[in-house]
């Protein structure tokens, strides 16, 4: 598979979905889900909610979100 064909499931809408306020948290996210996928550090939609859970709960990228 070629890199430039891998990019996460997950947008922009679904960010705003989970509460999270538009701004630079939202490009920090989807590369660190892309980054997960290209390092194959994460697997399928599965895998990826489970990082973004981990990405907005612990890591606290958008400090003014719910």
């Amino acid at each position: 598979m070629k890199w430039r064909h891998i990019h996460p499931v997950t947008n922009g809408h679904d960010l705003r979905e989970r509460g999270l306020k538009q701004g630079p948290c939202y490009r920090v996210i989807l590369q660190r889900l892309h980054d997960a996928l290209l390092d194959d550090t994460i697997q399928g939609e599965t895998g990826e909610n489970d990082l973004l859970d981990r990405l907005i709960k612990e890591e606290h990228i958008c400090d003014d979100s719910p």
